[in-house]
């Protein structure tokens, strides 16, 4: 593995493979400028391991204009709340409730703490600083796969994170992480305001 730390694993690791097709799609939505699109092309590789050996959590859509994911972490017990383009809810016919998952890695943690949009719960395992969610969804082929997965969550957890997602997103409601920053700028986690 070149960009996952060997020496870590996940529970439940995605498996998940990505879509040339999709990735194309998203590429043509989100890079304006030739930079932008040399760095997403950089990003593929991580990416796909990412998605390969990253940590599958449920996930919930808060709002579809705009269109809001909740990606939980077991890791932190916390939610994160990614914005993405409004189009994608259209083009998959997302609705506010419906459950997908992400695909999770993390930063260590480090002498700066934990990241300003990540509101730890009690059962924080002090292990990592960032969590950075990818939804597999608008990224990846592996759809049978990524159905399958949602039943790794039993329906306490399923109830658990919406009733974070809803504190989060009542609590800070304009605290909204680019969705697709990881493909979008080195190692810089963007906000919307």
């Amino acid at each position: 593995m070149r960009y996952t730390n060997p020496n870590s694993f996940a529970e439940n690791p995605g498996n998940i493979k990505l879509s040339r097709w999709k990735l194309r799609k998203i590429k043509k939505m989100i890079c304006i400028s030739k930079r932008e699109r040399t760095y997403f092309n950089k990003q593929i590789p991580a990416i796909k391991e990412y998605v390969a050996f990253g940590d599958t959590q449920p996930a919930y859509v808060m709002s579809v204009s705009p269109l809001v994911v909740s990606a939980y972490s077991d890791e932190m017990d916390a939610v994160v709340m990614l914005r993405f383009p409004d189009e994608l809810s259209r083009q998959y016919k997302l609705t506010i409730g419906d459950r997908i998952i992400t695909v999770n890695t993390y930063r260590q943690l480090n002498s700066n703490g934990v990241v300003p949009d990540i509101f730890v719960g009690k059962n924080y395992l002090n292990r990592y600083s960032d969590c950075h969610p990818i939804v597999p969804l608008f990224i990846s082929r592996s759809h049978k796969l990524m159905h399958q997965k949602l039943s790794l969550f039993d329906e306490e957890e399923w109830q658990m994170v919406w009733q974070k997602s809803q504190e989060y997103a009542s609590e800070h409601p304009d605290l909204l992480r680019d969705g697709f920053y990881y493909l979008k700028s080195a190692n810089q986690v963007t906000y919307f305001k």
